[in-house]
């Protein structure tokens, strides 16, 4: 299925029991709604009505859009067991961020960004960092408020810097 994805080719035939596998999606319902969701936002081509109850593929055409995208390697699906689906997302969010053709090595949205774009808690974040941390998908490097200075009432004025996200490919 991937090599078919990258090879450009529209149509791809997948075996959806397995990919619910990899994907640790254990209900076709909820598998359903995924690719619904996928439907709706105009990602695939085709409304899927029925999944085939014997062990068929089923076809799914990919809409190809002019517009870049954010890839990982493919390999990130086996780490959804220890990361989680929210995980996941967080890094695929991070990997949006950064522009490697340009040198350009790490993201830094605030957190209040990330919660905004993907609806999420500051503690599910804080969680799932931690989560991304711990299994070496991630170095988060943490800026302190610095002293810049004072104003005319000799009140100090700090400066905080958004915190570094680093997205360690070689570990996937």
């Amino acid at each position: 299925m991937y090599l078919d994805f990258r090879n450009n080719t529209d149509e791809l035939q997948v075996l959806h029991k397995e990919l619910m596998h990899i994907l640790y999606i254990g209900d076709n319902r909820t598998f359903k709604k995924c690719l619904d969701v996928l439907y709706k936002n105009n990602l695939i081509a085709d409304k899927i009505e029925k999944l085939p109850r014997n062990n068929q593929p089923i076809s799914v055409r990919i809409k190809h859009k002019k517009t870049l995208f954010t890839q990982l390697p493919s390999t990130v699906l086996y780490k959804i067991k220890d990361i989680g689906h929210t995980g996941l997302r967080l890094l695929f969010y991070y990997e949006s961020y950064i522009n490697r053709k340009n040198g350009k090595e790490f993201a830094y949205p605030s957190q209040k960004t990330i919660a905004k774009d993907l609806k999420y808690s500051y503690t599910t974040i804080d969680k799932y960092n931690a989560l991304l941390v711990k299994y070496k998908l991630l170095k988060v490097v943490v800026h302190d408020f610095e002293l810049n200075g004072f104003d005319k009432l000799d009140k100090p004025l700090f400066t905080r810097y958004n915190n570094h996200y680093y997205v360690r490919l070689e570990n996937i």
